[in-house]
This record gives C-alpha cells, sequence and structure tokens, in this order.
C-alpha cells in the first residue's frame, strides 16, 4: 500500500538481461504494463493511480537499471522521488534524464 508499484527483473535468460537492461526497451516494457493495467481498469480510481517503478538487473555490471512510468497526472514527482529513494538508502546513482 506503498506511493508507487515496483518490478524486478532478476532472473533472466542471457537474452532477456542482454534485452531489458537497455533503457528504452525496460522503459516500453513499463509503459507496457500501465497501460495494460490501466486498461483491465485495475489501477485506476482513488488511491490507484501509483506510478510503476521497474528495475532490471544487469548481472555483467552488478547494477540495476531503474525506470519509472507515471500513473495520471503523477509524472512531476518521479524524479524527486528517484532523488530521495537513493539518499535515503545511500545508493551510488547515476542521474540520465526523466521523461515526463
Amino acid at each position: 500500500h506503498g506511493q508507487f508499484r515496483s518490478l524486478v527483473l532478476d532472473s533472466m535468460s542471457e537474452n532477456d538481461n542482454n534485452l531489458f537492461t537497455q533503457p528504452l526497451a525496460l522503459a516500453r516494457l513499463a509503459r507496457f504494463i500501465v497501460k495494460a493495467r490501466m486498461a483491465q481498469g485495475d489501477w485506476m480510481g482513488r488511491g490507484k493511480k501509483k506510478p510503476l517503478i521497474m528495475f532490471a538487473l544487469d548481472e555483467r555490471a552488478s547494477t540495476y537499471l531503474v525506470v519509472g512510468v507515471p500513473v495520471g497526472d503523477n509524472a512531476s514527482l518521479l524524479p524527486m522521488a528517484f532523488k530521495y529513494a537513493a539518499y535515503e538508502c545511500g545508493a551510488d546513482v547515476k542521474f540520465n534524464s526523466f521523461d515526463h
């Protein structure tokens, strides 16, 4: 019941790992999941419009690629939430960009 939904991809085949550790591919998958769940009505309504944060383990680099997809009108909160979460957990992060 938190402020966002999360999905972690950490047990992937080599082909999937090569694909989903690319930012564009992971972002497309995340947007697809959000659109599908909204079309089903699962993520619509009061209190259900939470962003989806997806993590993909890059086993070669021992890092995670992280993307966030807003649901509804909360897109402006994602950059702040990412930076706050990274600060709170002491993660070593590199922010490349935020799409709105």
